[in-house]
């Protein structure tokens, strides 16, 4: 199947870099890295309990972008998309097609009480 055929969602990713503070001091903060097309899969689930009865859930996603679209690959980022964010975990090479990335992530979930 075609690339931009699987491409279909919108994503904003996030890369942390170091930036100097009105006060000369040095901090890091996350900067935007642009807009790219990608493929969102969810690939598993968990669900853990946290004191004061609360469950947390932990989704695993997979989120596949274009090879070229983001050429240094960070595990300190984060994909946006529709106001959900995505911790990158890890990312490997696509080994069936070479003009793919694929980023292992977690989707934050806000608990609720």
């Amino acid at each position: 199947m075609s690339l931009t055929n699987d491409l279909n969602c919108r994503v904003m990713l996030y890369a942390r870099q170091q930036v100097t503070t009105a006060l000369g001091d040095i901090d890091f903060d996350y900067i935007p890295q642009g807009q790219v097309w990608a493929k969102i899969v969810p690939t598993g689930g968990s669900v853990a309990t946290q004191p004061g009865d609360m469950t947390q859930a932990q989704l695993k996603h997979t989120i596949t972008i274009r090879a070229n679209a983001l050429p240094n690959v960070q595990e300190d980022m984060f994909v946006v998309h529709k106001n959900r964010r995505y911790n990158v975990d890890t990312w490997r090479p696509h080994y069936k097609r070479p003009d793919r990335v694929e980023l292992l992530c977690t989707m934050e979930v806000q608990p609720y009480v």
